[in-house]
């Protein structure tokens, strides 16, 4: 059961489906839920985040039928006309690196390892040459000139040396706290704020840098910090403020700026606020999930080659939707100010009870 690439001006030069350049169609390996990539973009879209177009489609090649798999839309020259982020450039950062991972991770010292900060994917500036930032320019999604590449090493060399409000003339800082701030309510370490520092999209246009979501599968906490006596209790009440796993702030520019600036801080709060009430208390999150549960179950259920049963399934889905009350009682409770916004600040006994969560019934790998 593989995931697939279509591309479908491969052959013919401009051919596009429905003016999409490229999709990927989705195996939901790790994902007991067959939701996690799906609701995640749409909590993202919730955030105000231009996220990738999905759906659901049954899978045949040559006649054989491979089962239920989701469609996502490819980050590429029609990715960004269909979001009006018009003529920039994308790129798609690349490590190969792995780490041990902790649940909830402190904000750190102000320190870093030198590999982590090799080949660019941390987006800290090394020095003016493109050949310093393979990780970032061997993975270019959209055409990138010698004079992009320029400008997004212009835009990082910005980023480590400018504060405050200097900060908009190299990044598009709306973009990026809401990017930030999806992404860290679904708690997804296999990503830019864990070890890896991959699964993300770096966009520039005119010298100014936002981030983009890419690949979930192992959200809700899954990815290096569950499995059997995994403290559900504390991932689910990671601080909003303290997102990094296994890395610290120096190591991660990108996101070191919101919490270093008390501006863009109480902005970043604020998107939080937002998400939490109108996707998630108001209901609209709890709704499509059972929308989409209810549409998919019949094809997971036939489904010939699924990684998991129709009854892991049937438990995934009640546990992603218990997953999310129970984070969004904790953020709430953070932004009130009941409950710190930095993991190794909290009050044990203020966290949210999440002891009937158990993340690894929603899909993770095994060993």
């Amino acid at each position: 059961r593989y995931s697939f690439k279509i591309n479908f001006g491969k052959y013919v030069d401009g051919q596009t489906y429905r003016g999409l350049d490229k999709i990927n169609l989705n195996n939901s390996y790790l994902d007991a839920t067959y939701m996690k990539d799906y609701m995640t973009y749409e909590i993202f879209k919730a955030a105000g985040v231009p996220a990738q177009l999905t759906s659901y489609c049954v899978l045949s090649i040559n006649g054989e039928e491979l089962g239920l798999y989701l469609v996502i839309e490819d980050g590429d020259d029609s990715y960004l006309e269909r979001t009006n982020e018009g003529k920039g450039t994308l790129y798609k950062p690349e490590t190969y690196e792995d780490g041990g991972a902790n649940a909830g991770g402190s904000r750190g010292g102000r320190s870093s390892s030198s590999s982590d900060s090799e080949g660019g994917a941390s987006l800290n500036y090394i020095d003016d040459e493109v050949s310093s930032y393979p990780q970032i320019f061997d993975n270019n999604s959209t055409h990138a000139s010698e004079k992009d590449q320029l400008q997004v090493i212009a835009a990082l060399k910005g980023l480590s040396e400018s504060e405050g409000i200097k900060l908009e003339e190299y990044l598009y800082t709306d973009e990026i706290i809401r990017y930030f701030a999806a992404h860290n309510y679904v708690l997804n370490y296999d990503s830019y704020t864990g070890a890896m520092r991959h699964n993300y999209y770096l966009y520039e246009r005119a010298g100014r840098l936002a981030m983009l979501p890419w690949d979930y599968n192992e959200a809700f906490g899954a990815h290096g910090v569950s499995g059997p006596g995994t403290d559900a209790t504390k991932v689910i009440n990671s601080g909003i403020d303290s997102p990094l796993n296994n890395t610290t702030e120096t190591a991660r520019p990108m996101w070191a700026w919101i919490v270093e600036n008390e501006e863009y801080l109480d902005q970043y709060h604020e998107v939080f606020r937002e998400l939490v009430s109108g996707y998630f208390e108001s209901g609209e999150f709890e709704a499509e999930a059972l929308r989409v549960y209810e549409m998919i179950r019949p094809y997971v259920e036939t489904d010939p080659s699924s990684f998991y049963t129709v009854s892991e399934f049937d438990a995934a889905y009640e546990m992603l939707v218990r997953f999310c009350e129970k984070r969004t009682q904790s953020i709430r409770k953070q932004l009130d100010g009941e409950l710190a916004t930095v993991t190794e600040q909290q009050d044990i006994a203020g966290r949210v009870d999440a002891s009937d969560v158990e993340i690894a019934v929603m899909g993770v790998k095994k060993k």
